[in-house]
């Protein structure tokens, strides 16, 4: 969600994903702050820092960005967020992390499109 929120947040404007993510973080800061103590509040500085640079690196790009280079990693994301369910449901154990590389494959898929293309001359 922090990947395709900041994304959707620096191209589009769309604030929602991101808004979401913060109110989950949240209730998972209360849990764990019982747990473990008020060193978890130093974790938002860390979360503010990589979803910040994420967008702002959105931001930057959004004129190279596509409406097919989003959508694909919309989907990628979307796809991982499913894996997270199946975990904490407990269906399965899924290494969701492993699949982490799927969101850079289908960007780096799209930019190729063009040059593929152009090889078979489609």
């Amino acid at each position: 969600m922090a990947i395709v929120g900041s994304f959707k947040a620096g191209i589009e404007g769309d604030y929602s994903i991101i808004f979401l993510k913060s109110v989950l973080d949240g209730f998972i800061a209360i849990g764990f702050a019982a747990a473990m103590g008020v060193g978890t509040a130093f974790s938002a500085l860390a979360i503010f820092v990589y979803q910040g640079a994420l967008t702002l690196l959105a931001i930057f790009i959004h004129q190279y960005v596509s409406d097919s280079l989003l959508a694909e990693i919309t989907g990628s994301g979307g796809a991982l967020i499913v894996l997270i369910g199946i975990n904490l449901m407990g269906l399965k154990k899924i290494k969701t992390a492993n699949y982490l590389p799927a969101v850079i494959f289908s960007a780096l898929f799209v930019l190729c499109e063009p040059f593929v293309r152009g090889l078979f001359g489609l």
